[in-house]
């Protein structure tokens, strides 16, 4: 069994409202990302910031959930806000360029590998939505759900 990921466009004290959802990306302004956790989002950081040594920034990347409906999720955590700001400043060079470095990390490839054209366009996807959230002064809320 997969974990089930949306990413959406929201502030944190929508938190709630966005773990009680049954279908966070289309209740809410967001996108479907089945698979993609906090480990993921840490990796491309570090991607992005050209951080070789990530296991101390892996520890403590997310934050602690903003809402968690039981022990057995779902969860809401805040994506942070340096990771939004990176996301959407990408040019479309730079868009590939950690494409290619992020498909190489291990964590994206556990149910097999990762094709870097799929990569690609979801982070092209999730870049638009960083985009969305700072233009609306929002966060982007990462809805996990086993």
């Amino acid at each position: 069994m997969g974990v089930l990921t949306d990413f959406v466009v929201a502030n944190a004290k929508d938190a709630q409202r966005v773990g009680d959802s049954l279908n966070p990306s289309a209740e809410f302004n967001g996108l479907e990302a089945k698979g993609v956790t906090g480990i993921e989002l840490g990796q491309l950081y570090c991607v992005l910031e050209g951080i070789s040594d990530r296991d101390a920034i892996l520890d403590s990347f997310m934050t602690e959930a903003l809402y968690q409906a039981s022990e057995y999720g779902p969860w809401v955590h805040e994506v942070p806000q340096a990771l939004t700001e990176w996301l959407a400043l990408l040019d479309e060079g730079q868009l590939r360029a950690a494409a290619v470095e992020w498909v190489k990390c291990e964590e994206l490839s556990l149910d097999g590998p990762c094709p870097p054209e799929a990569v690609e366009w979801f982070l092209r996807d999730l870049a638009k939505l960083a985009q969305q959230a700072v233009d609306q002064r929002k966060s982007i809320l990462l809805w996990t759900s086993l």
